[in-house]
Protein backbone atom coordinates (compact mmCIF):
# COMPACT_ATOMS: atom_id res chain seq x y z
CA UNK A 1 0.00 0.00 0.00
CA UNK A 2 1.04 3.21 -0.98
CA UNK A 3 1.91 5.60 1.99
CA UNK A 4 1.44 9.37 0.44
CA UNK A 5 1.55 12.58 2.45
CA UNK A 6 -0.97 13.25 4.36
CA UNK A 7 -2.58 9.81 4.25
CA UNK A 8 -2.64 7.02 1.57
CA UNK A 9 -2.39 7.68 -2.13
CA UNK A 10 -3.40 6.93 -5.74
CA UNK A 11 -1.31 3.21 -4.74
CA UNK A 12 -3.77 2.44 -2.00
CA UNK A 13 -5.69 -0.80 -3.02
CA UNK A 14 -8.37 -0.16 -0.88
CA UNK A 15 -8.96 3.26 -2.67
CA UNK A 16 -8.52 1.48 -5.90
CA UNK A 17 -11.39 -1.27 -5.31
CA UNK A 18 -13.68 1.83 -4.00
CA UNK A 19 -13.07 0.28 0.04
CA UNK A 20 -12.49 3.07 2.88
CA UNK A 21 -9.27 2.20 5.04
CA UNK A 22 -9.89 1.58 9.12
CA UNK A 23 -7.60 3.10 11.16
CA UNK A 24 -6.86 -0.28 12.63
CA UNK A 25 -5.57 -1.81 8.95
CA UNK A 26 -4.16 1.28 7.27
CA UNK A 27 -0.40 1.97 7.93
CA UNK A 28 -1.16 5.58 7.92
CA UNK A 29 -3.35 5.50 11.04
CA UNK A 30 -4.89 8.70 11.74
CA UNK A 31 -3.65 10.22 9.07
CA UNK A 32 -5.25 8.03 6.01
CA UNK A 33 -7.48 10.48 3.53
CA UNK A 34 -9.71 7.38 2.59
CA UNK A 35 -12.06 7.67 5.31
CA UNK A 36 -14.27 9.99 3.87
CA UNK A 37 -17.39 8.52 5.27
CA UNK A 38 -16.23 7.73 8.71
CA UNK A 39 -15.25 11.04 9.27
CA UNK A 40 -18.69 12.75 8.12
CA UNK A 41 -16.71 14.49 5.52
CA UNK A 42 -20.07 14.58 2.85
CA UNK A 43 -21.17 17.81 0.80
CA UNK A 44 -24.92 18.95 1.66
CA UNK A 45 -28.08 17.70 -0.11
CA UNK A 46 -30.99 18.07 -0.19
CA UNK A 47 -34.28 15.92 -1.50
CA UNK A 48 -36.68 17.62 -4.31
CA UNK A 49 -39.98 16.87 -5.77
CA UNK A 50 -39.04 16.18 -9.60
CA UNK A 51 -42.93 15.99 -10.36
CA UNK A 52 -43.95 12.73 -12.36
CA UNK A 53 -40.69 11.24 -12.26
CA UNK A 54 -40.38 11.05 -8.13
CA UNK A 55 -37.83 12.50 -5.98
CA UNK A 56 -34.34 13.56 -6.75
CA UNK A 57 -31.29 14.96 -4.62
CA UNK A 58 -29.54 18.05 -5.83
CA UNK A 59 -26.18 19.65 -3.87
CA UNK A 60 -26.41 22.65 -1.66
CA UNK A 61 -23.09 24.00 -2.83
CA UNK A 62 -20.57 24.08 -5.85
CA UNK A 63 -18.35 21.03 -6.03
CA UNK A 64 -15.27 20.18 -8.34
CA UNK A 65 -15.41 17.73 -10.68
CA UNK A 66 -14.18 14.62 -9.47
CA UNK A 67 -15.59 15.30 -5.76
CA UNK A 68 -17.03 12.90 -3.43
CA UNK A 69 -20.50 13.91 -2.38
CA UNK A 70 -21.80 11.30 -0.11
CA UNK A 71 -23.36 7.94 -0.02
CA UNK A 72 -26.66 6.44 -1.18
CA UNK A 73 -28.11 4.36 1.34
CA UNK A 74 -31.57 3.27 0.45
CA UNK A 75 -33.38 0.48 -1.70
CA UNK A 76 -33.57 0.92 -5.03
CA UNK A 77 -37.45 -0.08 -5.67
CA UNK A 78 -37.97 -1.62 -9.88
CA UNK A 79 -40.88 -0.54 -11.35
CA UNK A 80 -44.04 -2.63 -10.33
CA UNK A 81 -42.57 -2.05 -6.83
CA UNK A 82 -42.72 1.71 -7.36
CA UNK A 83 -46.99 1.82 -7.04
CA UNK A 84 -47.08 0.23 -3.31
Amino acid sequence: MERAQGGCGDGCMNRAMRYECTQETCPCGAECSNRRLQMGSTVATAVIDCGRKGVGVIVLEDVDIGRFIGEYVGEVLIHPHTRR
